[in-house]
């Protein structure tokens, strides 16, 4: 509380009161524009300057955020690339710029955000950039705020003579503000109270909720390193520049809208110096105040609209390795059935000469023509039960030449003397 009323006691003392020559317009103008830039300053010093409240939340969170880089890169997980670490690199230094340094954060942010718009606004318009204000668009506000609010007060009708003298209803209903050109006189009072309403009091509305979201600014920053409160920050980062849009394109509409009702203000003025003002020039001007302020309406929700679809880049996590399922793998065929004739029957007299060597192996030796043989005999023999069994012989034997025994007798071999 303390820390709060010394604030205040800051903020009050360095804006003051507008001298008593300078006109409504500019003075709120130049009350307001003082009062937000320091709710901002004193905010953004609560928060993270030295002995801040949030300046050990801050720390914690940046520790928390480099230890599960850490912890990711240590053991292979997240999917993080080269590319990934150098914008994690960049996004802490830039929180940290933001977050602990006033002049870096008011040259970026506020600036940018709170006199950038106005500056477009300057330039646009061709306004005179030597006042702060935003040029003579509001002394033209104050000359026409001053003419519609002027209007002389209602004239009071003149007591009844005669017979309606003693009526005291038609006294009473004489005297009503209302009749005798009263109703113009309103219309003028409200059209000046919406005129500056919609047009001034939309503008300080718009900064003010401007200054409160960049000084609360360094808590959705450092909500930025994480993925789950990334939206808070898109969030705060969509509110804030529709509120920084919305000085601006108020600013447009005021200059648009008083290009309109000038020439019925000075026509308003021509007659009041003959006499008094025609009503449909009252009506008039409190027409065109109505759908100014519609228009002032429309302006904010369309503000709206246009930043509720901004969105930050997303990174894009590897995508994983798809393991084909069963269904899928008896289904594809294989590469050598894609391939060309040529390549297929290479692949298949390479298997068939696999397949030889191995049964080469397994039978000690044996050549597999005889297993390739009896395989397809016996497949023959399977397929069509009558036809007579080949010979068994095995391939070769009817061109061996047989070697007839001799039987050598125990005489036959012995030896004359």
């Amino acid at each position: 509380m303390a820390a709060t009323a010394a604030g205040l006691t800051v903020m009050s003392n360095a804006c003051p009161a507008a001298p008593p020559d300078v006109h409504l317009v500019h003075a709120l103008l130049r009350v307001t524009d003082c009062q937000v830039r320091a709710l901002v300053h004193t905010g953004y010093d609560g928060l993270f300057q030295s002995g801040g409240s949030f300046a050990a939340v801050l720390t914690t969170l940046m520790t928390l955020y480099v230890a599960l880089i850490g912890y990711q890169l240590m053991l292979g997980r997240g999917g993080l690339r080269i590319g990934d670490v150098t914008l994690s690199v960049v996004k802490l230094a830039a929180i940290l710029s933001f977050a602990t340094q006033w002049d870096t954060y008011q040259a970026i942010v506020v600036r940018v955000l709170f006199d950038g718009t106005a500056q477009i606004a300057t330039a646009m318009l061709h306004l005179d950039s030597a006042t702060a204000s935003g040029g003579d668009i509001f002394d033209r506000l104050q000359r026409a705020f001053d003419i519609l609010s002027a209007a002389p007060a209602p004239p009071v009708p003149a007591k009844p003579t005669g017979p309606l003298a003693a009526v005291p209803q038609i006294a009473a209903l004489q005297s009503l503000p209302l009749l005798g050109g009263g109703v113009k006189v309103l219309a003028l009072k409200a059209a000046a109270s919406m005129l500056l309403f919609f047009s001034l009091g939309l503008l300080l509305a718009t900064k003010v909720v401007l200054g409160v979201l960049l000084a609360i600014g360094p808590i959705f920053i450092a909500l930025l390193l994480f993925d789950v409160t990334r939206g808070l920050f898109e969030g705060w980062l969509r509110a804030t520049l529709a509120f920084a849009f919305a000085p601006m394109m108020t600013v447009f509409l005021l200059a648009v809208m008083l290009e309109i009702l000038e020439p019925s203000l000075a026509a308003m003025v021509e007659q009041r110096a003959v006499g008094a003002v025609h009503a449909d020039t009252a009506y008039s001007v409190l027409l065109l105040v109505l759908v100014f302020a519609a228009v002032a309406t429309g302006l904010l929700i369309a503000s709206a609209t246009v930043f509720r679809g901004f969105r930050l880049p997303e990174r894009k996590a590897p995508a994983a390795p798809q393991v084909p399922s069963p269904a899928q793998a008896r289904s594809t065929p294989a590469p050598e059935a894609l391939a060309s004739p040529a390549a297929r029957t290479s692949a298949a007299v390479a298997a068939l000469a696999r397949r030889e060597e191995r049964l080469v192996r397994a039978d000690g030796g044996e050549t597999s023509v005889r297993i390739l043989g009896s395989t397809g005999a016996s497949a023959a023999a399977s397929r069509d039960p009558w036809t007579p069994p080949r010979d068994q012989t095995r391939l070769g034997d009817g061109a061996r030449r047989i070697t007839p025994t001799r039987t050598v007798s125990g005489t036959a071999s012995r030896r004359p003397d």
